[in-house]
């Protein structure tokens, strides 16, 4: 493996390793299952409601957005 120096300001991408990408992947799957165990306790129109209630703070936040910090809540990658 490669060391850079501490002054090199390049990026470094990194990716998870196979047993980290597989347990994000069992989290994701048991989170999606949860999720979907709860959607079918509100029957159809659940999910738009818990939605509309996501929104909510979302829309508050910008609404409170100073002009001096212009731009995405979120930074986006190039």
């Amino acid at each position: 493996m490669r060391a850079r120096p501490p002054e090199d300001g390049r990026p470094v991408f990194v990716g998870p390793a196979d047993t980290g990408r597989e347990r994000h992947e069992r989290r994701w799957q048991a989170l999606a299952e949860a999720l979907d165990a709860d959607r079918a306790d509100h029957g159809p129109a659940g999910p738009d409601g818990a939605a509309e209630v996501l929104h909510r703070p979302a829309a508050a936040r910008d609404r409170l957005r100073t002009p001096a910090r212009p731009g995405p809540a979120v930074p986006r990658r190039p």
